[in-house]
């Protein structure tokens, strides 16, 4: 006889802890766990997590909830997740990653993220965002004109580790990796490797994706040679 869903876990993963709120359907808690995660800094503005840890960790948070609580993992319904935006790795399609997460509040990245804002291509691209949405008064023309890129911003930490992993960058282009955020990895992990995918929050928060349109921007890739294949599909 199949279990009546009574329950809802909200998973919320940031720098240093996992964290487990299991909820009944009235919005009451009925229990919570918290797990610990190592942050990893092996040198000056290093910010970085082990992938695998992360998903034991994510596991042991759901496994200890439901036995303190006593509750059937058939009973439930949903799980939703929160996760530190922007904080990124890459796999294989085999689910081997080839780097740890790269954290948002990784700054190696910030001698490249200078020139990236120098760069004569992207502030005349800027400069015809500014000139086109003067006339047309288009969001994304008008966004992408004032734009000015931080280490925060995944474009420039997956650029800067492209350049100091030309292995990684050809196995991208190559179509052999696997771009994610946090979300993406523990749902690419919770379906064996059957779904590659994220939502507009945690996409729009790479400044990769052109959230007005709700696809991948395919201008910013193409000025910045990242291939599109690597991205998950956005629900």
């Amino acid at each position: 006889m199949a279990k009546i869903k009574k329950y809802i876990i909200s998973i919320d993963a940031g720098g240093s802890s996992v964290r487990a709120l299991l909820f009944d359907f009235q919005g009451k808690v009925v229990g919570r766990e918290q797990t610990r995660t190592e942050v990893i800094s092996t040198e000056a503005g290093a910010v970085e997590h082990d992938p695998e840890e992360l998903w034991q960790q994510f596991l042991a948070a759901i496994n200890n909830l439901l036995k303190k609580c006593n509750v059937d993992p058939f009973e439930v319904a949903s799980i939703g997740i929160s996760v530190q935006r922007s904080t990124f790795t890459l796999w294989d399609r085999s689910g081997k990653t080839c780097c740890n997460f790269v954290s948002w509040s990784d700054i190696r990245a910030a001698e490249l993220t200078a020139e990236i804002n120098k760069n004569i291509k992207w502030n005349l691209v800027k400069l015809g965002a500014v000139i086109v949405s003067t006339f047309t008064r288009g969001a994304m023309l008008t966004a992408t004109g004032m734009l000015k890129f931080i280490t925060d911003h995944a474009l420039p930490r997956l650029l800067w580790l492209f350049k100091i992993r030309p292995d990684v960058y050809e196995k991208a282009k190559k179509g052999d990796l696997l771009f994610g955020t946090l979300d993406t990895w523990f749902i690419y992990k919770l379906t064996g490797g059957k779904i590659h995918a994220t939502d507009t929050s945690n996409a729009a928060s790479t400044s990769l994706y052109n959230h007005f349109d709700l696809k991948w921007n395919s201008i910013f890739c193409n000025l910045f040679k990242i291939p599109m294949g690597i991205f998950p599909v956005v629900k």
